[in-house]
Parts: C-alpha cells; sequence; structure tokens
C-alpha cells in the first residue's frame, strides 16, 4: 500500500466533509486523469435516480493541480409528502400542484426533476510540504440553486507522519418552488384544505418543481469550519480524526413537506406546511483507520462518525470496507455501515385538531428517531492506466411503525414504512 494515495484519500474525505467533491480519479503522469461513472439508485415504490458523473484532473506543474466534474442526476418517482394515511382518498391542493392518493396508501408525490452540478478544486504543494485546497461548486435543478467553495490548507510535520488540516467552507442556497415557498404553518392553499372526491382531472397534476417563479425564492446558506489530523501509525496503518461545525441559516423549511391535522378518530381534518427553525448549529466527529494487513495485503478501512445539532438530532454511524487483494489486479470489497439517529425536537406525526400549533413541526422522516442498514460489495480491476469497478449495495432504512398515543384508526397504519434502496454504480477511470 502507498502511503500518498491513502493521505490524497484522507484529503478526498476532508474536502467532502466542507461540502466540496474532491475527485477520485487517478493522480500523477502527464496529460488528464479520467474517472467517470454512472450510478443508479432505487427506492423500492418511491425515487429512482439515475447519475453519470465526470472528473477530470490534470497536474500543471510540480506544485499546482486541477480537478474540474461535472454530475447530471435525472430523478424520478414519489416522495412521502409528511401527511398520514387514512381510508378514504385523500387530495392535496397547493400552489403549483394537485394531486390524489388512495384509501390506505401512504400519502406520496409524484415528481421529475433534473440537477446539473459543476465544480472545481484546485491544489497548491508549497516548498515546504504545505497544501492549499481551494474548491468551487454550482448546482441547479427546477426549484433550486446552490453555489458554495471552501479552501483547506494542510501542513505535514518535520518528520512527514502527521498531517494538520484546516478548512473553511460556505454555500449560499435559493429556493423557489412553484408558487413560492409556503409560509410556515399555513394551512394548505390557504384554507383547511381536505377534499374527498371520486374523479381527479389528470391535466391538473403536477408534482415537485411546478411552474414558479425565481424571484419569489428564499436563500439559505451555511458555513463550515474543520479541523483535522492524519497520523502515520506504521508502515501500513493511517489515522485520520476531523471535527467539523456548521452553521446553517434562512430559509431551512422543505417547501414540499407537510403535517395531517387529525381528530380524535385519527381522520384528518386539514393539512398545514411545516415549519422549522430557521437556524441549525452542527458538529462532528470523524475517525478512520486504513490499515493494511501483514502478508494478505488486504486493506481495512473502518470509519465512525458521531453528529448532534441544536435540533435535538444525534446521530452514530459505523462504516467498514474491507479491500481483499485477488491477485492479477484484481481485488473484492465488500461495505458494511450501520446508521442510527434519534428524532428532531419538532418532529410529530401529525398535528391534533384543537390542541394550539407548535412553533415548529415537521413530519419528514428524514428527521424522525431511525436506523438503517448497508450491505454491498465492489468488484474491481487496476489497469495501467486506472481502474474498472461494479458496486452493488443494498440499504433498509426503518422507524417507529406506529408509535404511542396515535389515535383512532392511525393504531392500525404503518406511520413509519421501511424505505429500501438498491444502489448499482459503475466506474471507469484512465488517462490520457
Amino acid at each position: 500500500m502507498q502511503l500518498n494515495h491513502v493521505r490524497r484519500a484522507l484529503a478526498s474525505a476532508t474536502c467532502a466533509l466542507l461540502g466540496g467533491h474532491a475527485s477520485a480519479a487517478p493522480d500523477g503522469g502527464d496529460g488528464w486523469s479520467v474517472e467517470s461513472a454512472v450510478l443508479y439508485y432505487g427506492e423500492k415504490d418511491r425515487v429512482q435516480v439515475l447519475e453519470p458523473t465526470l472528473f477530470a484532473s490534470r497536474e500543471l506543474d510540480d506544485e499546482n493541480r486541477l480537478v474540474v466534474r461535472g454530475v447530471v442526476d435525472v430523478m424520478s418517482g414519489a416522495t412521502p409528502n409528511g401527511a398520514v394515511p387514512t381510508d378514504t382518498p385523500q387530495t392535496f391542493t397547493t400552489a403549483s400542484s394537485r394531486y390524489t392518493v388512495d384509501a390506505d396508501a401512504p400519502p406520496r408525490m409524484d415528481f421529475e426533476d433534473l440537477r446539473l452540478a459543476f465544480g472545481f478544486d484546485w491544489e497548491r504543494t508549497g516548498e515546504g510540504g504545505d497544501r492549499r485546497l481551494l474548491t468551487g461548486d454550482v448546482s441547479v435543478e427546477t426549484d433550486y440553486l446552490s453555489m458554495g467553495g471552501g479552501g483547506t490548507w494542510s501542513w505535514d510535520t518535520r518528520d512527514r507522519l502527521t498531517t494538520l488540516s484546516l478548512g473553511v467552507g460556505g454555500n449560499f442556497d435559493w429556493v423557489f418552488p412553484g408558487g413560492g415557498p409556503p409560509a410556515p404553518l399555513d394551512p394548505l392553499d390557504g384554507a383547511a384544505a381536505l377534499h374527498l372526491i371520486q374523479e381527479e382531472d389528470d391535466d391538473d397534476d403536477e408534482g415537485e418543481g411546478g411552474e414558479g417563479g425565481f424571484e419569489e425564492g428564499e436563500a439559505r446558506y451555511g458555513v463550515n469550519t474543520l479541523l483535522g489530523v492524519t497520523q502515520v501509525l506504521s508502515r501500513g496503518a493511517l489515522l485520520q480524526l476531523n471535527w467539523t461545525h456548521a452553521e446553517q441559516g434562512g430559509y431551512l423549511d422543505d417547501p414540499y413537506k407537510l403535517l395531517s391535522v387529525v381528530g380524535a378518530d385519527g381522520r384528518p381534518v386539514g393539512y398545514r406546511w411545516e415549519s422549522r427553525p430557521d437556524r441549525r448549529s452542527s458538529d462532528a466527529l470523524f475517525g478512520r483507520l486504513v490499515w493494511q494487513l501483514p502478508l494478505l495485503h488486504h486493506v481495512v478501512h473502518l470509519g465512525y462518525r458521531y453528529y448532534r445539532d441544536d435540533w435535538g438530532v444525534e446521530a452514530n454511524t459505523t462504516d467498514l470496507k474491507y479491500r481483499i487483494d485477488l491477485g492479477r489486479r484484481l481485488y473484492l470489497q465488500p461495505h458494511l455501515r450501520y446508521h442510527r439517529q434519534g428524532a428532531a425536537d419538532f418532529y410529530r406525526y401529525y398535528l391534533v385538531a384543537g390542541e394550539p400549533l407548535p412553533d415548529h413541526a415537521s413530519a419528514d422522516y428524514r428527521l424522525a428517531e431511525m436506523e438503517s442498514r448497508l450491505a454491498g460489495l465492489k468488484v474491481a480491476r487496476e489497469t495501467k492506466s486506472g481502474e474498472m469497478a461494479l458496486r452493488l449495495e443494498y440499504m433498509v432504512q426503518s422507524g417507529e411503525s406506529h408509535p404511542d398515543g396515535a389515535p383512532g384508526i392511525l393504531t392500525g397504519y404503518d406511520l413509519y414504512p421501511d424505505l429500501e434502496a438498491v444502489m448499482v454504480q459503475f466506474t471507469w477511470s484512465f488517462r490520457f
């Protein structure tokens, strides 16, 4: 195992923590190094994503390296809107969409969207071995614009066994859904809208990202800081530790998420848009051990991340990859990941009619108490100028399906259906 390659992999992880997307393309040599990839991500009965990506890097001289990248996300399917199921059809009318959900079905909104993203990294190595990495990114969807950038400075100690890192990153986003972002906790369509109908006009149906105005949008922003250390433990082992602090502000709601207002029998009597605080402060501790086993030439990647924020979310993630060298430049890499998190303080499955409205409330399943398990396998062959690889992964995410205190008919419904997802990715890297 070559330590400089592992150092670059850990530097990529540092950049990712600051919001960048450092290239994993092979480095070194004259000309351009390119990595292309196609990812398919599919959730059962939910979201489907096809994502081609292209990374290209070039050593400009002995001190400077440039990486450019492009990503396209083609997204479609259905996403939970936050409402609870019930025993009659439900129709949701908003400023830009109108859609109906069958009786007893999980309320989901159909959508189609396209995301284009571009970015660059510029890495400069100084005479004393210090390195400066500058990144910039921009992405655009039909209802979302994001711009970000960051810088990471790294210094080696005199014995070159320890690397210290300091990073700063930031982003500015503009959210402009069809009809403009809804006001927090407002009733849908300006009224307590419960529509029970027998027919639906398909021409009126629109999903996420309907016609809207850019000028009606809302801003959100974020600033991240990072402190890190990478330590060479032995000839075949590296340890990385990072602490990241993030501050977010502005419009942090999801403009497509809502909550049901239910009566004593558990049936909806209305719907309200979600409301989240306009500030979020978070901290994350990340550690990774890369260790080549003696004699076997197998490599273990063991990572752990602890996260907490002032919304009340606390999460633990453990990640394990084990590279098995098969010879003839072939290797396998099994992958296991376990994630568990607590719910945000303002997470609710529903609101109850007649009770005072809270300051903040959200039924977004991503803010709930839940856990996820992932298992996967990567098969790869190293070539003279790069690598070809196929990665297959399967994930299951689950939460509290039958919460205590659910009223009336809600005791018979699954209020947090399991999420099952499959990921298939093919990558090809080369130089020219």
